[in-house]
């Protein structure tokens, strides 16, 4: 049995809070973060534009010079130390989890 916690929230029964972004161009964005904790989450629907550090040369339009965007349900810029257990991202436009620029211990347990 699911309840619903809040706009976007719910809980299911075994315990795993889901998150659904309410549109494809949500997500999360944690950057210069420290000791982060995710335990027996499901975020669902998310995926925010973010810049990657690839250069796109066909966009003469970027001033002084453009990076190629990609989506991403989690993103972590320059943050340390963040563990994930129990966590799934779905139906995701785009990449489920990135870290740039990590430091520290990052655990994926599952």
């Amino acid at each position: 049995v699911d309840s619903t916690v809040g706009d976007g929230v719910s809980t299911a029964s075994a315990g795993v809070v889901e998150i659904r972004c309410s549109s494809e161009d949500a997500g999360l964005s944690f950057v210069e973060c420290r000791g982060l904790t995710f335990t027996n989450v499901a975020f669902s629907g998310c995926g925010s534009w973010r810049p990657s550090t690839n250069v796109d040369i066909y966009n003469t339009l970027s001033s002084p010079v453009g990076f190629v965007e990609f989506r991403v349900a989690l993103y972590f810029l320059f943050s340390r130390d963040i563990r994930f257990s129990g966590v799934s991202v779905l139906d995701s436009p785009g990449a489920g989890a990135v870290f740039y620029g990590p430091h520290g211990i990052n655990t994926i347990e599952s």
